[in-house]
């Protein structure tokens, strides 16, 4: 009953999220408000995935492969949103600190084996 209350919650203020950033992306054009809205957006899928597998069957998911990449995908948008956001001025950095997502890739398949 708690984690329907709880994934009920993170879907609410996910949505408010989503709509607060796309306002502002009309508003000013700007892209990282895209991105951040897309990324809310899709962790609040996975969200909803899990909420509806529980008010349906009654028990959470020993393990579930749809909310996961869900989450993953989420967390690829804010990667994004944050090398937006860094803009031209690491322009020398980010070639070093794309090499974090690979390792973080190769690093939950080992876990996920």
């Amino acid at each position: 009953m708690i984690e329907s209350i709880e994934y009920a919650i993170q879907i609410l203020l996910g949505a408010v999220g989503v709509a607060m950033s796309a306002v502002f992306a009309m508003r000013t054009r700007h892209r990282e408000f895209v991105l951040l809205m897309l990324g809310i957006g899709v962790y609040s899928l996975g969200d909803l995935y899990m909420l509806l597998y529980l008010i349906f069957y009654g028990v959470t998911p020993g393990y579930s492969y749809v909310h996961d990449i869900s989450w993953y995908s989420a967390s690829l948008f804010f990667a994004f949103l944050a090398f937006e956001m860094l803009g031209e001025r690491a322009k020398g950095q980010r070639r070093k600190i794309i090499w974090l997502v690979p390792a973080f890739t190769v690093g939950m398949c080992i876990f996920f084996l």
